[in-house]
């Protein structure tokens, strides 16, 4: 067997199983959506809705670490997200909260959101309820939410999956796999999940998305539009991109 047919694709992965930082820093310098762009066209369910922003200036890119609130039985106190910024969460992770997207309770706010920035990390995902929210902007804590509320959810949810199970994030019927150790990549007009598997393919083919798209826009800052030979070519490329074939005749 020759050394082509043995040849593997690059994972982007480290010995230790996780996306490396080459990689999360790569694909921190390429917009969300042209990382959902390619990661549609590959055939993936990555793009997510109804998560954004407190702050759009706020960006986020870094592997994740999962953690699923769900309905509690009793009035106890069982949200774990404070264990995992102690035990589990490292320096550059996203930790992300799946609360089935409910927004009538608040476990994010801007003590723990300090807590999670002097511990390191660099950012936070809650698919619920978020409080404090001008606090929270103040400190520039990356936090990207499903919503906003004053109620606390002290004795009405019980954290599960602790980094050791997938949860999912967005609004039905575009909710998406988030496993621990994807990579979030996020800014003002929302998030995208990479899977780690896939993380080094999705950046290249990223990259080379943001790059047309890029040009296109020089070109039409330019003064140049739709019917101009170098617009053309380069809206045929970003759809090349994307997974789709642009049809003849777009322009009518």
């Amino acid at each position: 067997m020759s050394s082509v047919d043995t040849e593997q694709k690059p994972t982007g992965l480290g010995v230790d199983g996780q996306v490396t930082k080459e990689v999360i820093e790569g694909l921190r310098r390429v917009c969300a959506a042209c990382v959902g762009d390619v990661l549609t066209g590959q055939g993936l369910n990555c793009v997510v809705e109804g998560v954004y922003p407190i702050d759009p200036s706020m960006k986020v890119c870094g592997p994740a670490v999962t953690l699923r609130h769900i309905a509690s039985r009793d009035k106890k106190n069982w949200t774990r997200h404070a264990k995992l910024l102690k035990e589990t969460c490292k320096p550059g992770d996203v930790l992300v909260v799946d609360m089935g997207g409910r927004t009538d309770g608040a476990s994010w706010g801007d003590n723990i959101a300090i807590d999670a920035r002097n511990r390191g990390l660099e950012g936070a995902v809650i698919d619920g309820g978020c409080r404090q929210t001008e606090a929270i902007r103040e400190i520039g804590f990356p936090t990207f939410i499903r919503g906003k509320t004053l109620r606390h959810t002290h004795g009405t949810f019980y954290s599960t999956n602790l980094n050791n199970e997938p949860v999912q994030i967005g609004a039905a019927p575009f909710s998406v796999m988030v496993a621990p150790g994807d990579v979030i990549v996020g800014d003002a007009d929302g998030l995208v999940v990479v899977p780690k598997e896939t993380a080094a393919e999705t950046l290249k083919l990223a990259e080379e998305r943001h790059e047309i798209h890029k040009e296109a826009r020089r070109v039409r800052l330019a003064g140049k539009g739709v019917g101009d030979a170098e617009v053309d070519a380069l809206t045929v490329r970003s759809r090349r991109a994307e997974g789709v074939e642009q049809a003849d005749g777009y322009r009518h």
